[in-house]
């Protein structure tokens, strides 16, 4: 990271939802595979180097790095090291925190940040009452939101929401609800895509493989299309002009169903999102 020393942020591994989500009486569900691909949070961790405390703005440099956006900062508890339960309260609201996390550079520092020799000890201390559980910061680091213990997802929300509003030219709740909206598209293309690949291995008819070949095809097609479709509403635009890395979500996670000869799940290979890049001086973790 640009002049710091204390430490470097490099990627961990992502949180999300494994499966269907319950809370205020709702019924459960479950996401299909491409839903799921896009249910998480991209965390990087902060690896900390040396016992020098840096001030405040360098401290903020030293975790941005050159990642254009704004940071969602979490320290880790005992009961929340590795897991997402600091953002998540297992309700339907948590699909707009997990997809609204893209917008952010997701970091998570230790719980000895509190400690005064930590290099990052000065954005957790001074100015609130509780030292806060997570901090956000606009891509400038004017603007500080502190969060202390576990917010409600609806109180989370408005505060990525006040951010995203300073750091990106597009509302960020108009495209949260287009998105969510394509994630239902993409569970009923992956549920007919699952049904039909099912139908083509129970049959030797050649007739009937025939057609389901070309309904598999136009599927296909379908999510594509729906893949594009994404792209645009997840594009909110950064002010100022920057550009953030893409996230290919999909990236070799189905190979195309081709042939007769086609064999096994549509959806059966799935790569890791590409991190982000990493910086700083420091070690990272993966």
């Amino acid at each position: 990271m640009g002049g710091g020393t204390g430490g470097g942020v490099g990627p961990a591994g992502p949180g999300g939802i494994a499966g269907g989500m319950r809370g205020g009486g709702l019924p459960a569900f479950t996401r299909q595979s491409t839903s799921l691909r896009r249910l998480k949070i991209e965390w990087d961790t902060y690896v900390k180097v040396g016992e020098e405390r840096l001030d405040a703005d360098a401290a903020y440099r030293e975790v941005r790095g050159r990642d254009p956006r704004p940071v969602l900062l979490l320290r880790d508890c005992d009961a929340c090291t590795g897991k997402d339960d600091a953002l998540l309260e297992r309700s339907m609201e948590d699909e707009k925190i997990l997809l609204a996390s893209s917008w952010f550079h997701c970091i998570r520092v230790d719980k000895g940040v509190l400690k005064d020799n930590h290099p990052l000890n000065a954005l957790f201390v001074g100015g609130d009452q509780v030292a806060p559980h997570m901090i956000l910061f606009s891509a400038d680091g004017a603007e500080r939101i502190g969060l202390p213990g576990k917010p409600t997802a609806k109180k989370l929300w408005n505060v990525m929401n006040k951010i995203l509003v300073k750091d990106y030219v597009k509302p960020a709740d108009a495209a949260i609800a287009r998105w969510i909206a394509l994630l239902s598209r993409f569970d009923a293309l992956d549920a007919r895509l699952q049904e039909l690949t099912t139908q083509r291995e129970a049959t030797d008819d050649a007739k009937k493989v025939g057609s389901i070949e070309k309904e598999l095809k136009t599927t296909e097609d379908q999510l594509a299309k729906a893949r594009r479709d994404e792209i645009a509403v997840r594009d909110l635009g950064l002010r100022g002009g920057a550009r953030a890395q893409a996230v290919d979500y999909d990236a070799e996670a189905a190979e195309a169903v081709r042939g007769a000869n086609r064999k096994g799940s549509l959806i059966d290979k799935v790569k890791k999102p590409e991190p982000a890049p990493t910086t700083g001086t420091g070690e990272t973790n993966k």
